[in-house]
């Protein structure tokens, strides 16, 4: 009886042509990975490895690298010459557990601010430092020093800003990062969000509080339509905040306290929107301050306002935006001829979205006790990783 193995050879070697497939697409997967890596096959691979118990753990970071010429168009920029400067440097560790639980720990080894900072003090700062419990999608709560949740502007990731600098007021009349606790969530997902928390009151990368009081803040923001608007995609969102503390405040530089230093009662409120249809996109926010001087000095109350409105255009989508900016800061409504009002255009080219991108701004600004019309040109670079 003769067997015919035709049939088998052909099956043999069909399995023997999907193992070199196979093993050739490995090879090739490999070098990619070696090549990503920048390791060249021979010396030891370092590794880092978590030493906790956390299931996932990511290092990153950003770069900010300016370039600034011209005069001061603002009271930040008072004194500061033509320069090149790194305004932000930062990394940071987050990552999360099984058990609910999420972290972040940041540094700054950038300038960290607008002014000129003193190469005798320039050193690493803590930024976002905080715990997140975060089993319930509509009650997180965190600790640690993180921003407080008073200003859109300032809560706005300094990858995302739309403008180099935030706006004048803002910088005034927020409280940045504090050391707090804070509830927040969705109360409906994608629609209607919340954040309250409870600080010190004191300033960024202080462990103590003056007194045995607070500071609270909270915000509440939704979005009351998101579809289509003659035929272009739309969204509208609208947020107000709140803020209150009694103590010993932080330099509240131009609001004419002695020494900039304010002790008393404050509070504060604020309300914004954004706008977007299609390649256009407006927006707008008002911020307050009330304060109350324990000693009446210079006056019984002094009342700060500050605002912006601002639009854009997609000249090419995700690619290149044009914006403008008008803002006004008065750090004292009882005082005449003390506001500062800035124009700024920009200009922003995402080479590879936020991660990579390049921005110019020109700023013209009129402040107080200076010539009018006073202009700088910024430029920046923008790295994530």
């Amino acid at each position: 009886m003769t067997v015919s193995l035709h049939g088998a050879d052909a099956s043999i070697e069909e399995r023997l042509r999907k193992l070199e497939t196979q093993v050739d697409d490995l090879q090739k997967e490999n070098s990619a990975l070696k090549q990503q890596l920048g390791w060249d096959g021979k010396s030891e691979l370092p590794l880092a490895k978590p030493t906790g118990k956390e299931n996932k753990l990511k290092l990153g970071g950003y770069l900010h690298a300016h370039g600034e010429f011209g005069s001061a168009p603002d009271s930040r920029y008072n004194g500061i010459n033509d320069r090149f400067f790194l305004r932000r440097a930062r990394v940071n560790i987050s990552g999360s557990f099984a058990e609910n639980f999420d972290f972040k720990a940041e540094v700054d080894i950038g300038n960290n601010a607008v002014g000129a900072t003193p190469s005798a003090n320039w050193k690493p700062v803590a930024t976002d430092v905080f715990m997140n419990w975060n089993r319930f999608e509509f009650a997180n709560v965190k600790i640690g020093q993180f921003k407080t949740p008073f200003g859109y502007s300032q809560l706005m990731s300094d990858t995302k800003t739309p403008f180099i600098e935030r706006f004048l007021g803002n910088d005034r009349m927020t409280d940045s990062r504090q050391i707090g606790v804070a509830v927040w969530g969705d109360l409906i997902p994608k629609r209607l969000n919340y954040n309250f928390g409870v600080f010190n009151g004191g300033s960024v990368n202080t462990g103590a509080n003056d007194n045995d009081d607070f500071m609270y803040a909270g915000r509440i923001s939704g979005t009351p339509f998101s579809g289509t608007l003659f035929d272009q995609e739309s969204t509208l969102t609208v947020g107000v905040n709140a803020l209150q503390d009694h103590g010993v405040g932080a330099s509240k530089t131009a609001f004419g306290f002695t020494g900039n230093s304010f002790t008393g009662k404050r509070y504060g409120v604020g309300a914004d929107f954004q706008f977007n249809l299609g390649r256009l996109e407006l927006s707008g926010e008002y911020l307050f301050n009330h304060f109350t001087p324990d000693d009446a000095v210079p006056f019984a109350k002094v009342e700060a306002r500050g605002f912006q409105v601002s639009g854009g255009y997609y000249i090419v989508a995700k690619k290149l935006v044009t914006r403008i900016r008008y803002d006004s800061f008065d750090p004292n409504s009882d005082l005449s001829g003390n506001s500062t009002d800035t124009w700024t255009v920009g200009l922003t080219y995402f080479i590879k979205g936020d991660d990579l991108r390049l921005d110019l701004n020109y700023m013209l600004g009129s402040a107080p006790g200076q010539p009018d019309d006073k202009g700088r040109l910024i430029g920046r670079a923008q790295l994530v990783f």
